[in-house]
């Protein structure tokens, strides 16, 4: 599901998107953002395209995608600029955690290999985070508006406060449907470390924290879920699906063998730790991707 905002001018739609990310603090991020600047004669504000992600954008001819003009005399298009600074900022958008695209209005309507790409993102998997302009009646924000993987929010000065919330709520589960996580099976002599959430047994993992690699993320969750130190067997995981069917994600797990430490379960993420006779183990594993990952750590342990 891909969130898109809209509203009045200046309601607060980008302050929104500015604490969710703030919030969120991803490393890369993708997209684009548009920022106004008062430079030109006669009271007319440039509009520059800049990539999602960049601290120090460069403004110039190149990446000045809209010219306002001011006194009711309207906005000057330059639908050449969105074909190259905004489709270069869409490279690899598709590899990003999160995708930024504030905003999607009437500038662009000429632009045909912009507005191809948005498409495109929108069918796609990565979540995007967006502001669609309301007043925009164009082929490509119609698009947005009734997209199946979109959903529209409308912020006003009432509801921005509560609002805000509910974006870094809707955001947050789509980053943790996208986000891989890595794991440790962790054996100790003829016993497995598994961990009970509610009824289901599985293995400690959790997702990988931004600039984290796998090996790092299995080590620090088998730590913090059990209170065990381990040490990996292998700089090859093990790569299963996400158990659940509505994940994009994929789960690295890593064999390993128990080095220090005594079961203490963090009881706010899981229900119990438990040393398992290896050959009990397979039969108390919920989920099949877990199995088979147990399965083939075996033959490496």
């Amino acid at each position: 599901m891909h969130i898109f905002l809209t509203g009045d001018v200046q309601v607060g739609k980008s302050t929104i998107i500015r604490k969710t990310l703030l919030a969120l603090q991803l490393q890369a991020i993708g997209g684009f953002r548009s920022i106004s600047v008062p430079d030109l004669p006669d009271g007319a504000i440039s509009v520059y395209l800049i990539p999602a992600g960049d601290e120090h954008p460069m403004m110039g001819n190149w990446n000045r995608v809209g010219i306002r003009k001011g006194c009711g005399r309207g906005i000057e298009k330059i639908p050449e600029a969105f074909e190259r600074a905004g489709v270069q900022a869409l490279v690899d958008a598709e590899n990003m955690p999160l995708i930024l695209m504030d905003e999607v209005g009437r500038m662009e309507s000429a632009a045909a290999r912009f507005s191809e790409r948005i498409l495109a993102l929108l069918d796609g998997s990565a979540p995007i985070l967006g502001v669609v302009q309301k007043i925009a009646d164009t082929p490509l924000t119609n698009a947005i508006r009734t997209h199946p993987n979109v959903h529209v929010l409308t912020v006003t000065k009432e509801n921005r406060e509560e609002l805000a919330g509910e974006v870094l709520r809707l955001v947050s589960k789509e980053l943790d449907r996208t986000t891989d996580s890595a794991g440790a099976i962790v054996f100790r002599n003829d016993t497995v470390l598994m961990i009970r959430v509610g009824s289901r047994w599985s293995f400690p993992k959790g997702h990988l924290e931004p600039g984290e690699t796998a090996r790092q993320a299995a080590v620090r969750e088998t730590r913090e879920e059990t209170g065990i130190s381990a040490e990996l067997l292998t700089d090859m995981p093990i790569a299963v699906p996400s158990a659940r069917p509505e994940d994009r994600r994929r789960v690295w797990f890593f064999p390993a063998r128990y080095l220090e430490g005594e079961r203490k379960p963090q009881l706010d993420e899981i229900s119990e730790a438990a040393w398992v006779d290896i050959w009990d183990a397979a039969k108390r594993i919920t989920f099949a991707p877990d199995r088979e990952a147990f399965l083939k750590a075996c033959k490496v342990r």
